[in-house]
């Protein structure tokens, strides 16, 4: 089925149509080792494997991967654990931590802000002040369609996408104080926090029915004692795997001019 298929694209775009649901967590300790895991829920027929285009996430460290057909679907999960968080190298996402403040006099509990951002294919331009979903009166999407025939077929996606949802979580290695919501055009996704927990739903009907293109920020205020020193660059920022290199394009065939 061409819905299965684009749902292996999905963790790329984020958006595309599809009865599945996915997962991002990530776990941070305060001796700054962690885990990340990577969750893509299909229906049992599916027919879609590591081999597809973005489907496996984590470059490194070496990831452990299992396909597990269960309930009636098809769980692809890959996970990996890593000593700081600058060992991680995921294609489009990425995770940054920072501190903030150490509390009145340096005697309270520290806190520290963790931010995921989810990589479009589409970056942000340099110059917006407001990442895009993070606006409260957010523009309207001049990718949605305007004829007949365009609204139709996305309705037809939207559909399509049902109850489906996309999860973005973080535990952390202290109390949650506060979340950042998420806005995908007029729709509010608020962060649900449990202790040292935040998550996000983002129910994929929403996603396809704006047409999200832009990258999105998942940022939230945690009070605990992170031990790795602020100088040790590597365990405050996961990586990216390195651009592709542009492909050069190919030189005029030279002629002879017969003088």
């Amino acid at each position: 089925m061409p819905i299965l298929k684009l749902a292996a694209l999905a963790m790329a775009l984020i958006c595309l149509p599809g009865c599945f649901d996915y997962e991002a967590e990530l776990t941070l300790r305060s001796d700054g080792s962690g885990q990340a895991r990577f969750s893509l829920y299909l229906p049992a027929q599916a027919q879609t494997g590591w081999e597809e285009p973005l489907v496996a996430r984590i470059v490194s460290p070496e990831a452990d991967r299992r396909q597990i057909r269960e309930n009636g679907r098809l769980l692809l999960r890959e996970e990996a654990a890593f000593r700081f968080l600058g060992n991680l190298t995921a294609h489009r996402i990425k995770w940054n931590l920072s501190f903030l403040d150490s509390g009145f006099l340096g005697l309270g509990g520290h806190t520290y802000k963790l931010t995921t951002t989810v990589i479009n294919s589409e970056n942000i331009p340099s110059d917006r002040t407001v990442p895009p979903g993070l606006q409260a009166k957010p523009a309207l999407n001049p990718n949605l369609p305007h004829d007949e025939s365009g609204l139709a077929a996305l309705a037809l996606r939207v559909r399509a996408a049902g109850s489906h949802s996309i999860i973005i979580r973080q535990n952390l290695p202290g109390e949650v104080e506060e979340a950042d919501s998420i806005f995908l055009g007029d729709y509010e996704v608020t962060p649900e926090i449990k202790a040292n927990q935040v998550s996000w739903r983002l129910p994929l009907a929403m996603l396809v029915a704006q047409d999200v293109r832009y990258n999105l920020t998942f940022s939230c205020v945690f009070q605990g004692d992170y031990r790795p020193r602020p100088g040790l660059a590597e365990a405050w920022a996961s990586r990216l795997p390195p651009a592709a290199p542009a492909k050069a394009e190919a030189a005029p065939e030279k002629r002879e001019s017969g003088l």
